[in-house]
Formats: C-alpha cells, structure tokens, sequence
C-alpha cells in the first residue's frame, strides 16, 4: 500500500478508537434496506431443479430395471 494509504488508516483508525467518527446520513436507511433484501433472500423458496445428462439417466433407469428383475424373481420364488 502507497504511503498515502498507510497515512490515511492511520487517520481513520485514529478517529475510530476516538469516537469522533459519525454514522453517515442514510446509515439507517441503507441498514433497513439491507435488511429486508435479507429477510428476503431466507424466505425464499430453496427448491432446485437438477437435470442429470442423459446416459447417466439412462444407467440408472437400467440399474433400478435391474433390480425391480431381482425381486419379481425372489418374489415368484
């Protein structure tokens, strides 16, 4: 960081443990609507829609053929 950068910490961090920092005008404002925006996102609705390439689709419509085949033979069994 360029010395400007370094001396300009320096002056923030200096009114900060001062307390002679101020909150901006539209602070509150900017925090409520921060807030809301994040209510929002965790209200919304998670579900996903997933949609798996077709061959491995098709190698687990065959496993589940396969085993559907097994316990028709174990039921007639």
């Amino acid at each position: 960081m360029s010395e400007l950068g370094d001396e300009e910490e320096k002056q923030i961090l200096e009114a900060f443990d001062s307390g002679t920092l101020k909150r901006a005008a539209h602070a509150a404002n900017t925090q409520n609507r921060h807030r809301a925006y994040a209510e929002a996102i965790s209200k919304k609705d998670a579900r996903i829609n997933i949609r798996p390439p077709f061959k491995d689709l098709r190698a687990q419509k065959k496993v589940l053929a396969e085993k559907r085949l097994k316990e028709v033979k174990d039921a007639d069994s």
